[in-house]
């Protein structure tokens, strides 16, 4: 049975099937279309794409001397190193044992929050990866994450009904979901985050899909659970 199907209903009445850190080994990153794990295939340094995403990080969030970044999701730490090669602290957590195998020193596992509560992280990172989570999950992050900083920006597949606007993010086993602007929105609001701004793309993350969808297969929302000016 698709999850797909049965996973997309604003009233959170289906439980999709959760996927773990187990899910995410060589299989799903270096051989993700031959296992029917996903997309991925030799997941690998790829500078040039790397540090246009960097900048367009930078760029969009404002990101200087006195930033202290976390990439929640960060896999084998891509970004994390191509931040740091342009002076931004960074740190990044996964929850793959086989990705952080890979990662810059300072990345850590996804395990207990609070842990890092003290970090002092201005800004919170997190690209392709909200959409592998349950709603329950995801309304836990949202709430766990509230204790390590006050700014996420983060950068997720549009869908509709529970249909990607890009076909091929449903190679993804574990893409959980597929829902609109208004629907992200809305739970980041329900969950306590406020929108700051909000943007189909920033020039550098993921140009390459720009083609498709009439630009807006993805989107950009930077939140906040602090008050607003």
């Amino acid at each position: 049975m698709s999850l797909h199907k049965e996973h997309m209903s604003n009233n959170l009445k289906t439980t999709p099937e959760e996927f773990d850190g187990n899910f995410y080994d060589a299989d799903y990153f270096e051989r993700g279309q031959e296992s029917g794990k996903g997309w991925l295939q030799n997941y690998r340094w790829m500078p040039r794409r790397t540090f246009r995403e960097a900048f367009g990080f930078i760029d969009y969030l404002g990101l200087d001397d006195d930033s202290y970044v976390l990439e929640v999701g960060c896999a084998k730490g891509f970004l994390v190193k191509a931040l740091r090669d342009l002076h931004i602290k960074t740190d990044g957590c996964d929850i793959s044992d086989y990705a952080l195998s890979f990662a810059p020193d300072g990345c850590w596992k996804c395990t207990d929050w609070s842990l890092k509560y003290d970090a002092g992280y201005t800004h919170i990172i997190i690209k392709d990866m909200l959409e592998h989570l349950t709603h329950k999950q995801l309304r836990q992050l949202l709430q766990d994450l509230k204790g390590i900083s006050s700014t996420i920006m983060c950068v997720i597949p549009m869908g509709d009904n529970g249909k990607y606007r890009i076909p091929e993010y449903h190679m993804e086993v574990s893409h959980l979901i597929a829902e609109d602007e208004n629907w992200w929105s809305g739970f980041f609001e329900d969950c306590g985050w406020n929108v700051l701004k909000s943007t189909n793309h920033v020039t550098g993350i993921k140009d390459n899909w720009q083609s498709h969808a009439d630009g807006r297969g993805n989107h950009v929302f930077v939140i906040t659970c602090g008050k607003l000016s």
